[in-house]
């Protein structure tokens, strides 16, 4: 996921973009033209106090002319007559290139846009949004995919294939993240080190949770959310759900549990409170043009544990790349380590509707917060992280960007995956 850029207008007045990052917010697809074969479309929001529409934009997508109305709410709707209303119309956005093959993971390239106004100066800011399709995990052309070819080496399997521990992937919550979808190259790094990964789509009971050693909760979010990424972000779980993961655990369970930013951060905070994990709904950025943060041992990034140090200096883990996420802290008196220490100068965003900032967006310093933390509770243990990107490894776009732990400066996270599986399973 990228952090957003600020967009100049002609005016040379900074306009402040939409986040188009990673699952950063799923509008309905539009029934016009403006689906190109990335399933990208066009909407235009308001710098200004006054009522406005836009009532029409052209603009040149992959080497094609397209054009279509824009209704009162910057919808993108089927052509129409024109919709006075007493409102201001600015009648012409002409977008010489909004996008040069990119897609809805990418920043957006940008080189000209010239407005023709109508009465009163409007300023419109220009967003790439993804229209990534329907609810669930689907693997199309869609933002981010699986990169299936990817497969470190895992050197000896700590069992024999499919000989180790059960580890169980929860599907049951309108996960985004899925076993045969964006966490396939997850679930085979497991597999090639000997554990058995299965995937559960029954919501969370005391026999549904029976006989596994390993729970994966991967970007579950309430139904609300699905294709809303906007407050509210109620609990992907229900009160009693939350109470039977938490006594599982209690009683010697292990939950890898992985949130992402709003609005999954929110959809888990519940689930989170119960083991002390205090998630904030919003989005961590480091570096500002590429928003992926880099945990590096040497400069305090990663703590002092197993999971960091592993068994021996061919596990040892240097450094770990994720790709923004959140920021949580853990709650005072809770038995916990921090894995993932957010370096100084991390800026947390809390924003009402996910991806979109402006200066009126709370912001909080996030240094020294937490992006992976592990705990003991009870019998059981819980490793927590505030990104999903970096336990998989995925492709972005025609070029097949790699995001994740293909990337090339992340070539620790993969070892790093093992080692949190390892801890939980007990073996480190």
């Amino acid at each position: 996921m990228r952090a957003v850029p600020d967009l100049p207008n002609e005016d040379g007045i900074r306009e402040r973009s939409r986040d188009p990052a990673d699952h950063t917010q799923r509008p309905h697809a539009p029934d016009t033209d403006l689906r190109c074969n990335l399933n990208q479309h066009v909407v235009l929001h308001f710098a200004t106090g006054k009522a406005a529409t836009i009532e029409a934009m052209s603009f040149h997508m992959d080497g094609r002319d397209r054009r279509a109305q824009v209704g009162p709410g910057g919808e993108i709707v089927e052509p129409r007559g024109r919709d006075t209303q007493g409102l201001r119309h600015l009648e012409t956005v002409l977008l010489e290139q909004i996008l040069s093959k990119t897609d809805c993971g990418s920043a957006i390239s940008w080189t000209h846009c010239a407005r023709r106004r109508v009465g009163a100066l409007l300023l419109a800011t220009i967003t790439l949004l993804a229209a990534c399709g329907g609810s669930g995990d689907d693997r199309d052309d869609s933002d981010r995919q699986a990169d299936i070819d990817f497969k470190p080496d895992v050197g000896d399997p700590e069992w024999a294939i499919g000989a180790g521990p059960r580890i169980v992937i929860d599907e049951a919550h309108s996960n985004f993240h899925t076993a045969d979808g964006r966490y396939e190259p997850f679930a085979e790094l497991a597999r090639r080190d000997g554990f058995v990964v299965q995937s559960n789509d029954a919501p969370f009971t005391s026999e549904s949770l029976a006989n596994i050693d390993i729970l994966v909760i991967a970007n579950a979010v309430n139904e609300r959310n699905v294709d809303d990424w906007s407050l509210p972000t109620p609990s992907a779980f229900t009160a009693e759900e939350v109470e039977i993961v938490r006594g599982w655990v209690d009683r010697g369970g292990s939950l890898l549990l992985i949130v992402d930013h709003m609005p999954f951060s929110g959809a888990a905070a519940e689930l989170g409170a119960a083991f002390g994990i205090e998630l904030n709904n919003g989005f961590a950025f480091g570096t500002p043009d590429e928003g992926q943060i880099v945990f590096e041992a040497a400069s305090g990034g990663l703590g002092e544990h197993p999971i960091v140090h592993g068994r021996d200096g061919d596990e040892s883990i240097d450094h770990v790349m994720s790709f923004a996420g959140t920021a949580f802290t853990i709650r005072a008196g809770t038995t916990r380590w921090p894995l993932l220490v957010l370096p100084a100068g991390t800026q947390l965003l809390l924003p009402e509707v996910a991806g979109e900032f402006s200066e009126q967006t709370e912001r909080r310093d996030a240094s020294g917060m937490l992006q992976g933390a592990a705990l003991d509770a009870g019998r059981g243990r819980v490793a927590t992280f505030g990104e999903a990107g970096m336990f998989t490894a995925q492709v972005r776009g025609e070029n097949r960007e790699p995001v994740g732990m293909n990337h090339p400066n992340a070539s620790d996270n993969a070892q790093f995956v093992l080692n949190v599986l390892h801890w939980l399973a007990g073996i480190n």
